[in-house]
């Protein structure tokens, strides 16, 4: 795990910003795994950002921006998509960021 522990109190929220970024990578190069390209990506449905943050920080939408924006910078017009952003108090492994993704995949 690369960058773990609450943002706003381990973390900055810059370095918030580049854990969902890398957590963006990882929903990428899944997606491009499974089916051998982005092709078939029609478009990211919805984005959840889950922020692991220290008490009464109140910045978990800018966090997930580094993750629509990664999105937005790679995939075009295929990454708009609805999301939400989480505070969570401690997430599995100490993570700072967690994200949901769903994508919509046209038929083969």
């Amino acid at each position: 795990m690369v960058w773990q522990g609450q943002v706003g109190k381990d973390l900055t929220l810059e370095e918030g910003q580049r854990a969902a970024e890398l957590a963006a990578l990882n929903v990428l190069a899944q997606i491009h795994a499974h089916l051998g390209g982005f092709e078939r990506l029609d478009h990211i449905v919805r984005l959840e950002g889950h922020v692991t943050s220290a008490e009464g920080w109140l910045q978990q939408p800018a966090v997930v921006d580094g993750a629509s924006d990664l999105f937005a910078d790679v995939l075009g017009e295929k990454a708009g998509h609805a999301r939400a952003a989480y505070s969570h108090f401690q997430q599995p492994g100490n993570a700072a960021v967690i994200l949901t993704v769903i994508a919509q995949v046209r038929p083969a």
